[in-house]
């Protein structure tokens, strides 16, 4: 039983290591939290960031159909800086002139989907890993680059 397990584990991390890299870390998780190697605030975090994306990645996917695709519509870095910088400035009005968040979290996804595209025209450095947790972080927690965290499940599943 135990074999089948480490098979099916090994399995998985290739199949993980095959998805673009901005997936990995998803699966990761994911595969992290069906093996019950994460804490629950550590998964509940995880439930509440893979919302998150999915709004941005919604959102992408409503910008593409919009204006077009980067490729196919591409800006200088500069270009989409002022569009975050318009969409932030109507985020801090909607959030100003109402009684609730809602307009300004409307328009909050409308800038994290903005950097997201200018990331995928002109790439973004990975955070270089920390040697030292951040404050108020515990030290066994999840490795915040997603290679951290497949390479630490796949030497486990490899034994």
């Amino acid at each position: 039983m135990i074999e089948e397990m480490l098979t099916e584990a090994q399995e998985l991390c290739r199949a993980i290591e095959q998805l673009p890299a901005s997936a990995q870390q998803s699966a990761a998780l994911l595969l992290a939290q069906r093996l019950s190697l994460l804490p629950p605030e550590v998964t509940e975090g995880h439930e509440r960031r893979a919302s998150a994306f999915q709004a941005i990645a919604g959102e992408r996917a409503y910008q593409d159909a919009k204006h077009g695709t980067v490729v196919a519509n591409p800006h200088e870095v500069g270009t989409w800086l002022m569009l975050i910088s318009v969409h932030l400035r109507r985020a801090q009005d909607a959030l100003a002139s109402a009684d609730h968040p809602g307009g300004a979290l409307d328009a909050l996804r409308k800038v994290l989907a903005i950097g997201t595209a200018c990331a995928e025209q002109h790439g973004m450095p990975a955070r270089r890993a920390q040697l030292t947790p951040p404050l108020g972080q515990p030290a066994h927690s999840v490795p915040s680059g997603s290679q951290g965290l497949n390479a630490t499940l796949c030497d486990a599943a490899k034994g």
